[in-house]
């Protein structure tokens, strides 16, 4: 998951809260507990972020090894189909011979 997609959870849990209902403070009691569920809500939402965060760094690193991995082993591969320069030249000894 990159970092565009992180973004935009961040901005859907944002607008998540948003549209949660949220009262105008009135002069009965009733809006701090209004205020504290939704202190509540935004801790959840932020524990919930923190999480699928985390993913994405591992879920990175993760891919980051992969690739890695897919690189040395490719280049193993190639490394030993590979002709060395002496090989080289000597075949181009022999075209030249063949003439």
């Amino acid at each position: 998951m990159g970092a565009t997609k992180v973004g935009a959870i961040a901005i859907g849990l944002a607008g998540a809260l948003a549209a949660s209902p949220a009262y105008s403070q009135s002069a009965g009691g009733g809006s701090d507990a209004e205020i504290a569920l939704l202190k509540q809500q935004l801790k959840m939402l932020e524990q919930k972020l923190d999480k699928l965060q985390k993913q994405t760094n591992a879920n990175t690193a993760t891919a980051a090894s992969a690739n890695a991995n897919a690189k040395a082993a490719d280049a193993k591969a190639r490394g030993s189909q590979a002709p060395t320069p002496r090989s080289r030249s000597r075949a181009r000894s022999r075209r030249r011979a063949s003439w």
